[in-house]
């Protein structure tokens, strides 16, 4: 599903796909065998990703976001920081980033912390401030979010800061049954919905 949709996901005029892979909470939730096994399937991916041609002739920006660095295997960690600095000088409104050990929690604790520590004059921070000292600085607001599953919430408080006028997707189907064909209903149905941005 992943390679599906991050081959053809762009032909719908699509400039920024961020996926989550993985929660900081859920390495410590999980059992030990589980994580593991995920390792092994973002190692593989990562591989994909550092091998493919695809990502070199579409110029595919990747970033991975969250605190990967203290809680993936070191062999991991190497490999992702080899992908960040392969693709750092793509830029093609062809943008991936992957939620790896990603809790919004954390994400916004950190932008307050950065600007604690870096102040512009001011007692309280903006929403513009947070987002200018938050992990995720680089990306635009959300426009669509989906959540595969039957539980139709979000958790963690993740993409909070971009997502003041997101329309939101709850398909009644699990990450392994998502398609192309599932995405471009969403996405054809957003384009025909009347957007307010709170007026």
């Amino acid at each position: 599903v992943f390679r599906s949709i991050i081959r053809e996901i762009w032909q719908f005029g699509v400039t920024h796909l961020t996926i989550w892979g993985l929660s900081r909470d859920n390495f410590y939730s999980r059992s030990d065998l589980e994580i593991s096994i995920l390792m092994e399937i973002f190692d593989e991916t990562l591989n994909e990703l550092l091998s493919s041609k695809e990502v070199e002739e579409e110029k595919l920006h990747v970033r991975i976001i969250g605190r990967w660095k203290e809680l993936c295997p070191k062999d991991l960690i190497e490999k992702i920081i080899r992908l960040e600095n392969k693709t750092a000088s793509y830029y093609n409104d062809k943008h991936l980033t992957l939620l790896l050990a990603y809790n919004g929690d954390d994400e916004i604790k950190n932008a307050l912390w950065q600007f604690k520590n870096n102040p512009l004059g001011r007692q309280v921070p903006s929403v513009e401030d947070l987002h200018r000292w938050s992990w995720t600085w680089f990306l635009p607001n959300v426009d669509i979010m989906i959540r595969t599953g039957f539980e139709p919430h979000l958790s963690n408080r993740a993409l909070m800061l971009l997502m003041a006028d997101t329309h939101l997707y709850f398909p009644q189907i699990h990450w392994p049954d998502f398609s192309i064909e599932e995405l471009a209903k969403i996405i054809d149905d957003f384009k025909n919905r009347e957007r307010r941005f709170g007026a």
